[in-house]
């Protein structure tokens, strides 16, 4: 809480502490806590003024978070959701594109300048692609180092188990051995190929769709259209305050938990048509986001179609603050290459509870699926540890060395 006067007269005359009083009221009607109070006799000219400092300085200190919203587009027409899907197509298309021509060595600039004419004409659609593009290209090298390591120790298991063989009077050994080498030899030449990768700065090849959809397509498992569908089903607008919240996908609130979204259609010959479309999002968070729309302050929006449906992710900063209480216990939570492991302890650190949540395929698959699987889980964690009277979690900071034969692991 801020209150300010100019002058001590004031001050004297009790005007500050008539602020304070109002201020506490609202928030009590409001019921919203408070942290800090800073009263200050300055006058409102003076940018240097210690108490607008101080709560700047309060301010920076509360941690930021990005949080996302997940609603559901309502009974879209037929021709509204066409033309959806080949927005959908184009900007998927664009994004491999663009995703080729940084590899090259092009420069954002230019290789939105290609782009445009081939897919969306439209540049704010193209520069989301090639940070899209570009978020593949990052999170493929940040994979990279997990990817050897996770050979590494795979080679190193089969060893052990030569040396065990080898030291057993089977009569077959001869045969388990060459066939374990075999195995060894098809590891290593895996791990050195993502270690050539990390030596020279590049990265593998990425399958948009993902490898396993791949694989069934290549057993007939899956039709040729939904592998297609798995690799056109995604739209991306990110936000700027500077327009509003969000250029490219406008969102306003209508009634009932509803919100309007309107996307702007470049593939139309009218420059500044949109397709209007109703979104449906949790009763439990609409004034929230309510509150964050009507601020006009910057929002991204992911539009991803599955299963027939339209699912719009709403992401926004929003400060939070946390109280922690460790009466009923704390859940920890290890995080490995394809699964989170959590535990919960008792107050006193004695073991209770533990549960596994494994995430099958998630290095295999493309950065929009890897990022919604770990998602999911994450979310299924929560609720399995709210389920059990947890509020508190810790988690791991991994930090992941240059020296690939090392990985550091510290508790925040």
């Amino acid at each position: 809480m801020y209150t300010r006067v100019s002058t001590k007269k004031q001050e004297v005359a009790g005007n500050l502490d008539r602020q304070v009083g109002r201020l506490t009221s609202f928030a009590i009607d409001k019921r919203m806590s408070i942290s800090h109070v800073i009263k200050e006799v300055a006058s409102g000219i003076n940018e240097n003024r210690k108490g607008i400092k101080s709560l700047l300085s309060i301010i920076d200190k509360e941690p930021i978070h990005y949080l996302a919203y997940t609603g559901v587009i309502s009974n879209p027409s037929v021709n509204e959701s066409m033309i959806l899907d080949e927005l959908m197509r184009k900007f998927q298309s664009a994004k491999r594109f663009l995703r080729e021509r940084l590899i090259d060595g092009l420069n954002r600039k230019k290789a939105v300048a290609k782009a445009k004419p081939l897919f969306l004409n439209n540049s704010r659609y193209m520069r989301d692609a090639v940070l899209e593009a570009e978020a593949s290209i990052s999170s493929q090298k940040e994979l990279l180092p997990l990817y050897v390591e996770q050979y590494k120790t795979a080679i190193q298991k089969i060893e052990k188990q030569i040396k065990k063989i080898q030291k057993s009077t089977k009569s077959n050994k001869r045969d388990l051995i060459l066939y374990r080498q075999s195995r060894m030899k098809k590891l290593t030449k895996k791990m050195d190929y993502y270690h050539y990768h990390i030596q020279n700065g590049s990265v593998p090849k990425v399958v948009d769709g993902t490898r396993k959809r791949l694989i069934l397509l290549s057993k007939h498992k899956i039709t040729k259209q939904e592998w297609i569908d798995s690799r056109t089903n995604a739209l991306f607008s990110r936000g700027e305050s500077s327009k509003g919240g969000n250029e490219n996908i406008k969102l306003h609130y209508l009634l009932n938990r509803s919100v309007e979204m309107k996307v702007l259609n470049p593939l139309s010959s009218n420059k500044n048509e949109r397709l209007c479309f109703e979104v449906q999002f949790s009763e439990k968070h609409i004034l929230t986001i309510i509150s964050y729309l009507s601020s006009e302050q910057a929002y991204s929006v992911r539009i991803l179609r599955k299963n027939g449906k339209y699912y719009v992710h709403l992401t926004f900063k929003q400060r939070l603050k946390s109280s922690y209480d460790f009466s009923n216990g704390c859940a920890g939570i290890d995080i490995n290459p394809d699964n989170l492991a959590a535990t919960i302890v008792h107050p006193n650190g004695n073991f209770r509870i533990s549960k596994v949540f494994w995430m099958n395929d998630v290095n295999s698959v493309r950065v929009g699926k890897r990022n919604w699987m770990i998602g999911n889980t994450v979310t299924s964690v929560i609720e399995w540890v709210k389920s059990n009277g947890i509020e508190i979690i810790a988690i791991e900071d991994l930090y992941f060395n240059n020296d690939l034969s090392k990985i550091q692991y510290s508790i925040a």
